[in-house]
C-alpha cells in the first residue's frame, strides 16, 4: 500500500472512499519494460504484440498506433519484426509505446536428438548443457559435412552440430557425425525420396 506522499504523475489509483464499499488497488506505474522473444504476430483486428517473457510466462500486448520500432538499432516497422526476435518493449498505460529488437544471428551447439523434415521442418538439439531445445528449420537450409554439403534429409541422430539462428530459425547448420549409443525406433511420418 502507497500513501499519498509516494504517488508520483501518470500512475493509476483506485481509492476507497470511507464509508464506500470498494477496494484500494494502490498505484502501479503506467510505463514498464517487458523483454522476451517475438511470438508471431497479429496484425488484425489490432496489431497485438506476443512475447515469451525471459522470467518465462507469455505476455500479451495491444501495439498504439504511434509506437516506435527498431530492429537491429535501425528504424523499422511492426512487419519487419518475426517470430524469434529477441526484443525490448516499453509499454505504456497498458500498450506497447517501444520496441526494440534484435535479429543479429547466434550460433549454438549440441547433438541432434529428432529431425522432422516437412513443409515446416523443425530439428530438436540437445545442448552441452544436457538441455534440449527445438527450432524451426529456415527454408533452403544449406547444410554442410566438412567440406561438402548434404540435404536435410541426411542428418541424423547423434551427429553433433554447430547452427546458426537468426530470427528464431536454424540458418546454416554444420554437422559432424559422432558415435552414439541411443536408439531410434518410430513410425516414418515422410519419406523425402523420389520414385526410381
Amino acid at each position: 500500500m502507497a500513501t499519498a506522499a509516494q504517488l508520483t504523475a501518470g500512475q493509476e489509483v483506485e481509492l476507497e472512499v470511507r464509508g464506500e464499499p470498494g477496494p484500494f488497488r494502490g498505484a502501479t506505474s503506467q510505463e514498464r519494460e517487458v523483454t522476451g522473444t517475438i511470438r508471431p504476430l497479429a496484425f488484425t483486428p489490432r496489431p497485438t504484440l506476443t512475447l515469451q517473457l525471459e522470467g518465462g510466462g507469455e505476455g500479451v500486448y495491444a501495439v498504439a498506433d504511434n509506437a516506435v520500432v527498431e530492429r537491429n538499432e535501425r528504424t523499422a516497422t511492426l512487419s519487419d519484426l518475426r517470430a524469434g526476435h529477441r526484443a525490448r518493449v516499453l509499454l505504456r498505460g497498458g500498450k506497447v509505446a517501444r520496441i526494440d529488437a534484435d535479429s543479429k544471428p547466434f550460433k549454438a551447439y549440441g547433438t541432434v536428438k529428432t529431425l522432422t523434415i516437412a513443409e515446416r521442418g523443425s530439428i530438436t538439439i540437445r545442448t552441452e548443457a544436457e538441455v534440449d531445445q527445438t527450432y524451426p528449420l529456415a527454408r533452403g537450409l544449406m547444410v554442410c559435412k566438412g567440406s561438402a554439403s548434404m540435404e536435410q534429409a541426411q542428418v541424423r541422430v547423434g551427429y553433433y552440430v554447430e547452427r546458426e539462428l537468426q530470427s528464431g530459425e536454424v540458418t546454416p547448420m554444420d554437422v559432424q557425425p559422432r558415435q552414439t549409443l541411443d536408439t531410434v525406433s518410430g513410425t516414418i511420418a515422410y519419406n523425402n525420396t523420389r520414385p526410381a
